[in-house]
């Protein structure tokens, strides 16, 4: 059966996990839909109905997404009920940890920028005081 549907769709191939769990409860409460699969049916039910409550929408693929043939079931079920993928998560803790390395890296950018931005006016600052003349020679006749 497919949905005629205007959001974005997200695929969580391990939801059985709490990170998964919690990142699909984000995504649906930001009007994505949500296709879930794992190692327990019960668990991934259960998140379903939750979202359900909540006013999102959530479909349970039972398959193995660590086998290939998990994989493209899941792919064609998703495809099949959403018309289409737009983000895919193997793993939600993958994107956590990306997301506090990303934060690392921009800290490491705006220190960085800094240093730069200090040096460039040191040097403007030496620049000045060089071209500026001296009191010894001002006042020595010539």
């Amino acid at each position: 059966m497919k949905h005629s549907v205007d959001g974005s769709v997200v695929v969580f191939a391990n939801a059985s996990t709490p990170e998964a769990r919690n990142a699909a409860l984000d995504f649906a409460r930001r009007g994505w839909f949500v296709v879930l699969a794992g190692a327990s049916d019960t668990t991934l039910n259960e998140l379903k109905k939750y979202i359900q409550m909540t006013g999102g929408v959530a479909h349970v693929v039972p398959a193995d997404p660590k086998t290939r043939e998990g994989r493209l079931r899941l792919n064609y079920e998703a495809t099949a009920w959403f018309g289409r993928v737009d983000k895919w998560i193997d793993d939600a803790r993958a994107t956590e940890n990306e997301t506090s390395r990303n934060s690392r890296w921009k800290s490491l950018l705006v220190v960085g920028c800094a240093v730069v931005a200090l040096g460039f006016i040191g040097s403007r600052i030496r620049q000045s005081r060089s071209n500026e003349p001296s009191s010894d020679s001002a006042s020595t006749p010539k």
